[in-house]
């Protein structure tokens, strides 16, 4: 049983939260959830704590990953659960005071702020990570924070140099995303209920989840529950040649049928968290009653 969790907005939208609240929820009545991000990125700048967690674990992990894996219990597990890693960063402006244009310009694009990268693959049931830097973007990266990186890559040790322009190549190799299934299948084999958390607003992020079962939509104020199928087919539908990376909820949400299921999501926040939790477990009786 595969859920995955994407929002309607492109930031924000209440992804991870959301994910946390079904695996307590899941385990709180007796199933054994496993979360999966398969694709994540993470902005040392706004979330320096990312660094310091990455540097301590010697291996790139993101600010919601490790929220996840924190929350399954399954920290030793999280380059499984988390096998695509991003770290970005703005650049320093002192490189740009010429052309403050530019300096804006690559404030708007991840690819260009992109220093760090993992990917982690599974071979006889054991992950193997490999990491990037990406040169030409570390070259003008924040100096405040080059001390950490290097921290970093002294722990890892080992480490391949790239080029930005590598990154799009990179995340939608098809040998990528079938190393991706894999490690889906992995925790298929190890959970009751795969709760797996989008990109951004990406449909699909990688096409080993056209499998999934259901897709939860966060939206402000509302979270709707659409059957894994037909959500599929809107997404093959809107995409081109297959390639489902670049297709986003806002695209799709108009060819999808009316929501299974529909309930009212807030702020999770003392007393009112009680009162969320019974919404959920509704959401939650929608796609294992028949498990």
């Amino acid at each position: 049983m595969i859920v995955l969790v994407t929002g309607l907005l492109r930031y924000d939208a209440g992804k991870t939260t959301l994910v946390l609240e079904l695996l307590d929820a899941l385990k709180s009545i007796g199933f054994k959830p496993w979360p999966f991000k398969p694709i994540g990125a993470h902005n040392a700048w706004y979330q320096y704590e990312t660094l310091l967690h990455s540097i301590d674990l010697a291996k790139l992990v993101g600010e919601d990953a490790y929220k996840l894996a924190s929350a399954a219990g399954l920290l030793d597990e999280i380059e499984i659960i988390s096998p695509v890693d991003i770290l970005i960063l703005p650049p320093d402006v002192k490189y740009f005071i010429s052309n403050p244009r530019r300096y804006l310009d690559i404030l708007m694009d991840l690819e260009k702020q992109a220093i760090l990268a993992r990917t982690t693959y599974l071979i006889e049931d054991k992950p193997y990570s490999i990491h990037y830097l990406v040169e030409d973007n570390y070259k003008t990266t924040l100096d405040v924070l080059k001390h950490d990186i290097q921290l970093f890559l002294s722990k890892i040790r080992e480490y391949t140099i790239i080029r930005s322009n590598y990154l799009p190549e990179l995340l939608s190799s098809p040998k990528l995303h079938a190393f991706l299934t894999n490690i889906l299948n992995y925790i298929k084999a190890h959970s009751d209920i795969v709760v797996a958390e989008s990109f951004n607003d990406a449909a699909l992020p990688t096409p080993a989840l056209k499998t999934v079962n259901y897709v939860a939509i966060v939206a402000p104020g509302k979270v709707l529950l659409f059957d894994g199928e037909t959500y599929v087919k809107a997404v093959e539908l809107y995409s081109s040649m297959g390639r489902f990376i670049g297709v986003d909820i806002p695209s799709i949400i108009g060819l999808l049928k009316k929501p299974l299921k529909t309930i009212d999501w807030g702020i999770i926040y003392g007393r009112d968290r009680e009162r969320y939790r019974e919404k959920l477990y509704e959401l939650i009786d929608v796609f294992t009653r028949n498990l």
